[in-house]
C-alpha cells in the first residue's frame, strides 16, 4: 500500500481514511497510529499485568459483539495465538454453545514439525468445542484463479485458498458466519520466527 497491481488505482492504507468531495481526494488523514516503543501516560503508572487485563477485556469486549447474529456463528481455529484468543474468548462469553470450529489437515501429516492441525486439536480438546478438519490435496491449488478473483490482486501466500475451502465446508454445514484471529498473530508476536525478538 498504496500500491496496487492497477497504475491508476491507489489503496488506502492501514488507519487512513479519506475525504473525497466530486471524485476527487480532498484530504488524507490516519485515525490511529499504533505507538511503537512509546508508552503513554496512562500507560506508565501501570502495572504489565493491569495492562494484560485491559487488552483481555477489549479482546473480550470485541469478540462479544462478533456474536451477535441471527445464523449459526463458527470460528476459524489454526492453534495459532490469535484464533485461540478468539476461540478461547467466544467460549468464555458464551460457555454452553458448542461453537463450530474449523481447521486444515492435509496428507503431509507426519512431519517432525508439529502443524497446526496439531494445536488445533489441542485446543479444541481443551475448550470441549466440535473441530471440523478440511483436508487439502494439492489438487485444490485449482482454485488459485477463484481466490485472486475475490481478492482482487494476486497473492504469493496459498494460506488464501485453505480460507476458501474452509469457508465453502462451513457454509455446506450451514454456518454463515466464521469469526477469525487475523492479523493477531502479527500484531502480537506470534509466530515462531518472532522468538527472542518481541517487544512485548
Amino acid at each position: 500500500a498504496p500500491r496496487s497491481p492497477f497504475l491508476a488505482v491507489k489503496k488506502v492504507e492501514p488507519g487512513e481514511w479519506l475525504l473525497v468531495r466530486q471524485g476527487r481526494v480532498k484530504s488524507k488523514n490516519y485515525f490511529y497510529d499504533i505507538p511503537y516503543g512509546r508508552n503513554s501516560q496512562s500507560q506508565q503508572e501501570q502495572s504489565e499485568n493491569e495492562i494484560a487485563e485491559q487488552l483481555r477485556e477489549k479482546l473480550r469486549s470485541a469478540v462479544k459483539r462478533q456474536l451477535i447474529s441471527d445464523v449459526p456463528v463458527g470460528a476459524f481455529l489454526s492453534g495459532g495465538l490469535d484464533s485461540t484468543s478468539v476461540v478461547a474468548l467466544m467460549k468464555d462469553v458464551e460457555p454452553s454453545t458448542p461453537f463450530r470450529c474449523f481447521t486444515i489437515g492435509h496428507e503431509n501429516k507426519d512431519r517432525i514439525e508439529k502443524n497446526d492441525l496439531y494445536y488445533a486439536k489441542e485446543v479444541a480438546a481443551k475448550l470441549q468445542l466440535p473441530l471440523e478438519i478440511v483436508e487439502v490435496t494439492p489438487q485444490d491449488f485449482s482454485y488459485l484463479e477463484k481466490v485472486i478473483f475475490h481478492l482482487d490482486e494476486p497473492q504469493a501466500d496459498p494460506s488464501a485458498i485453505n480460507t476458501l475451502l474452509i469457508s465453502k465446508k462451513a457454509r455446506e454445514m450451514g454456518i454463515k458466519v466464521l469469526n477469525s484471529g487475523a492479523g493477531g498473530d502479527d500484531i502480537f508476536s506470534g509466530y515462531p520466527r518472532q522468538i527472542g525478538r518481541a517487544h512485548v
